[in-house]
């Protein structure tokens, strides 16, 4: 809101406290499946979005000021958002056989009409 100006929250282009908590649950469930393989015990885990919230507060700052990110890193080239030129992070992981990739750019929030997956013909 201090950098749009904004007189309330606005929308991210990424929800770094919901993507940070989705893959805390997803590795938590990893891991409870693995121990339950390898132990035959079961697992409970849990998390809130106000500790993960905390964990990424208390982590590194990433300051106007900080040095861009090693171009390396990145896939392909830029491609026009409602936010400006953009490029998505490599993947951390390759698979032989799997291509991985995006369908269409990123869009503001509520631009599209419906969900493409909620009609079984498209």
């Amino acid at each position: 809101m201090v950098a749009t100006q904004a007189t309330r929250p606005v929308p991210l282009p990424v929800q770094a406290l919901d993507h940070a908590t989705g893959y805390l649950l997803a590795a938590a469930a990893l891991r409870g499946w693995a121990r339950r393989l390898t132990d035959g015990v079961g697992s409970s885990m849990r998390t809130s979005l106000a500790r993960v919230a905390c964990a990424l507060m208390a982590g590194p700052s990433t300051a106007p000021d900080t040095e861009a990110p090693d171009p390396a890193r990145f896939e392909g080239s830029a491609e026009a958002t409602p936010w400006g030129d953009a490029r998505r992070l490599a993947y951390p992981a390759r698979i032989e056989g799997v291509t991985i990739g995006w369908e269409r750019p990123a869009t503001r929030l509520g631009s599209e009409p419906h969900a493409r997956w909620l009609h079984s013909s498209e």
